[in-house]
């Protein structure tokens, strides 16, 4: 007998596993929510990030088509100007600045237009300001061989189609416009010929202060960027050429403070490491295991573990303040990266062991141990249908953290609807037992719900590297916010139910009989209406509420079965409870109260069900007649 109902009046989402984009609903809903804001603005960093990673694919696609010409060209500048001080810079306003900086990005030169802001101002320094130059000047003429590039200021030059003397005019340039830039490349004679139509003031760069210039710059970029590898521990005890050859493979890019940089679930794609600023890793973890957040500053690197897996990204990534990093692709981190497969494997070992709470709260767990427990770590490949630990057996006593597939703790003999939590890419299990002593039975059935990857870490390493256990923080409960719903992946869905009759009205909706299709099992089907829930502003309530009933398995709480939605709707299937409600039989007897023996049982039954709240941290706070 069912002696206590908890009835929920709830609502969950699509077939996603993450409640709070699936919940809220489809596109047309409009208002104030807070989820349905949060899942639109989760899509639109989707699409931007993207954007962002395939402008980083492309750009790095091209510093490759274009290093080995460029290096070539620079080590030519860099071998004729070996021996010359670094050219002449000429003061600037600050509107002098912009107005040449302008130039040089609109113009789309082809010589500038691939040149970062820092890279294009080097090259401005050197511009010199020429007041002389006079109606009918020559600037240079057909066969000459050039020295000077030209920005116009003040004035017209008309370009010539034969020597400075001809009469043929291919075009008239004015404020703004540039010209003779193949002299800063090339000694070769000039095509055409230029002249002052007017008096000017023009702007000049010399052939070597440019050529000067931009060697230096390369060469004083290339080993601030060596510089920074150095530090890397990463890159700890590379040569210096194939450091070289990771440094001119990456791309600089910019982050504004708050800005998302990777989003939880995307494909990775990029992979990054910070120059400077600040990023907070968060949101560890796709399944029901809560770990801490994670700062990255300088020197600190991330989005390492996509490229070993292959698995969409396990957390989010914020920029805390104004970050710059260096991004480098997939394609090329296979390819360039590949003797780093170690070294990075090592550092994802390491971070997933600092983000478990045992030892993100540990006050005085050093680096140096924590280096030597990543050591330790094996990897395991378990099969589908794998036990990792089992009921009434005693625990295994290792720290297991999930690389790659799903596992899922049954509180029953591996029966699919006892499912208690679901732990995938980024969760860990045995934080709580490890350091039992002695060791405990289980509660639990572990099982494997798809192949997986695990990393574990023995108890006997622990005491080996740690010695006082005592040192490692508490372990926390799964967080209610992340958990997944407990019933098994073949769901129930709306098509294969049948609707049969109405079993009564609630707030939100109707309440149906309906029945399974292919089992002939009978449920209660909760419709909950999406206009309502927004109307009344209860959708923080319906997802709250929703959360909690998807931890909840116990024979005196009404259970959540499944849970789907359509345009107008969202739908919560719950076993069939008939018998009607405790309230209605204590108004029933008139005044006279239950039996004795009755009124105990069900306390009893009442008593049991709290307790089960009680032990997930939950507050049951509608108790009444």
């Amino acid at each position: 007998m069912k002696a206590f109902c908890w009835t929920f009046c709830g609502c969950c989402g699509d077939e996603e596993e993450d409640a709070k984009q699936n919940l809220l609903l489809i596109p047309s809903w409009e208002g104030n929510d807070d989820y349905a804001a949060e899942a639109r603005k989760h899509r639109e960093n989707s699409l931007k990030i993207r954007q962002m990673e395939s402008f980083i694919e492309e750009a790095v696609r091209q510093r490759q088509l274009k290093q080995e010409e460029r290096r070539h060209r620079l080590t030519v500048f860099a071998t004729q100007v070996v021996a010359t001080e670094c050219p002449q810079s000429y003061p600037k306003s600050k509107e002098e600045l912009q107005f040449l900086d302008k130039v040089l990005v609109e113009d789309r030169n082809f010589i500038f237009c691939d040149m970062e802001e820092k890279e294009r101002r080097f090259i401005v320094d050197v511009l010199a300001k020429d007041k002389t130059i006079q109606k009918g000047d020559v600037l240079f003429a057909m066969g000459d061989v050039g020295e000077y590039f030209y920005i116009i200021d003040q004035g017209q030059v008309d370009i010539l189609d034969g020597h400075s003397t001809g009469k043929i005019r291919t075009r008239t340039l004015g404020r703004g416009d540039s010209f003779g830039e193949q002299a800063l490349l090339f000694d070769v004679p000039r095509m055409t010929s230029a002249r002052a139509r007017t008096d000017c003031v023009l702007w000049k760069m010399h052939q070597q202060s440019f050529r000067a210039k931009l060697a230096h710059h390369a060469m004083t970029q290339e080993e601030e960027m060596m510089g920074l590898l150095k530090k890397i521990t990463l890159f700890e005890g590379m040569e210096d050429a194939e450091l070289r050859k990771f440094a001119n493979a990456m791309e600089r890019v910019h982050f504004q403070p708050e800005e998302r940089i990777v989003n939880k679930g995307d494909i990775g794609t990029i992979f990054y490491i910070i120059e400077q600023g600040t990023v907070r890793i968060h949101g560890i973890g796709l399944g029901d295991s809560q770990s801490a957040d994670l700062e990255l500053t300088a020197g600190d690197f991330f989005g390492e573990r996509s490229f070993l897996t292959g698995e969409p990204r396990y957390a989010h990534t914020t920029a805390l303040s104004a970050v710059t990093a260096w991004a480098v692709d997939r394609e090329t981190f296979e390819t360039t990266f590949g003797s780093l497969q170690h070294v990075i494997e090592h550092n994802t070992k390491k971070r997933l062991l600092k983000v478990i709470p045992i030892f993100a709260d540990s006050e005085d767990i050093t680096e140096t141990e924590l280096d030597q427990l990543a050591e330790r770590m094996q990897t395991y490949c378990h099969k589908e249908g794998h036990r990792i630990d089992e009921l009434g057996k005693p625990y295994s006593q290792e720290l297991i953290m999930i690389q790659k597939g799903r596992i899922a703790v049954y509180d029953g003999k591996g029966d699919k609807d006892k499912v208690v939590f679901t732990l995938k890419t980024g969760g860990y299990y045995g934080d709580k037992h490890i350091r039992d002593d002695p060791v405990k039975l289980s509660c639990f059935n572990v099982i494997c719900e798809e192949n997986a990857t695990v990393y574990a870490l023995t108890k006997k390493d622990l005491l080996e590297v740690v010695g006082d256990l005592t040192r490692l923080g508490e372990p926390i409960d799964f967080s209610l916010s992340r958990r997944v719903s407990n019933y098994s992946s073949h769901r129930i869905l709306s098509k294969d139910l049948e609707k049969l009759r109405v079993l009564g009205h609630g707030g939100f909706g109707k309440v149906w009989l309906v029945k399974h299709l292919q089992t002939g099992e009978h449920y209660a089907l909760k419709e909950l209406n999406k206009r309502r829930i927004l109307d009344r502003q209860q959708t923080k309530n319906v997802l709250r509420e929703k959360d909690i009933l998807s931890t909840l398995r116990h024979p005196f709480i009404l259970g959540q079965v499944s849970s789907f939605q359509d345009e107008s709707n969202l739908y919560i299937l719950t076993n069939l409870v008939q018998g009607g409600e405790l309230y209605t039989i204590i108004v029933n007897t008139k005044g006279k109260g239950l039996p004795l023996n009755d009124a105990v049982f069900y306390g009893s039954c009442i008593h049991s069900a709290l307790s089960h709240f009680h032990a997930r941290n939950i507050v049951y706070r509608d108790l009444k007649p």
